[in-house]
């Protein structure tokens, strides 16, 4: 079995912090069972070490028998091609779904102007309806047919910041109409590989509202 150890975002405790893309590399690797550590680092205090082996200094990066492997996509793509099996690789449709739905839920998130919050919502809500409408005609469990593959890697992590983060703050909750996606969110959040990788809800909130103040 190779060495594979993955550099993640810390939460600000030190332990496993709320990174969408880290999620997504550390449920493709639950997924196909491989064995792996991880390495959590404090973003706003980068070690020395970390910039000198990938001096864009984000995260995820993985370190592969060695070799350092940075950026969630190219992580996956290396994965895919040396452990094939089992099989987690998705569809270009799967993949690109709801391709600015983290971008209008930052936007909805972050606003302070009353005003714009109602059409801010909407953007993030058709969103979530490609989303949906996808998964009832494909209808199956997952994006990836009875199981996850890495087309659910990458949405499920920010399907559940969202709903943390905005029902916080704006008191948003799904809509009821997108019965479809509320069932999958109920799937993919149970789902061992999801369970496996996550993070305290209490502690995203404190992340994203750090980073994001109401007041700002």
């Amino acid at each position: 079995m190779p060495a594979i150890e993955v550099i993640i975002k810390a939460a600000d405790d030190g332990s496993r912090g709320d990174c969408p893309f880290c999620q997504k590399v550390l449920m493709l690797l639950e997924l196909k069972g491989l064995e792996y550590t991880t390495k959590n680092i404090d973003l706003q205090n980068k070690p020395e070490w970390f910039l000198k082996m990938y001096e864009k200094g984000s995260t995820p990066v993985m370190v592969y028998d060695g070799e350092v492997v940075p950026d969630s996509d190219l992580i996956v793509k290396v994965i895919e091609e040396r452990h094939p099996v089992p099989v987690r690789a998705a569809d270009e449709e799967a993949i690109n779904l709801a391709p600015t739905m983290l971008r209008s839920m930052i936007a909805f998130f972050k606003n302070t102007d009353e005003s714009q919050d109602e059409s801010l919502k909407e953007a993030f809500v058709a969103e979530l309806k490609l989303i949906n409408d996808f998964l009832e005609a494909a209808g199956t469990p997952f994006l990836g047919g009875e199981d996850c593959n890495v087309a659910d890697c990458a949405l499920a992590p920010k399907l559940y910041i969202s709903s943390i983060i905005l029902g916080d703050r704006k008191g948003f909750v799904f809509p009821a109409e997108l019965a479809t996606l509320a069932a999958y969110n109920e799937r993919i959040f149970s789902h061992p590989a999801f369970k496996a990788t996550d993070y305290p809800q209490d502690q995203v909130i404190r992340s994203w509202n750090r980073k994001f103040p109401a007041s700002s």
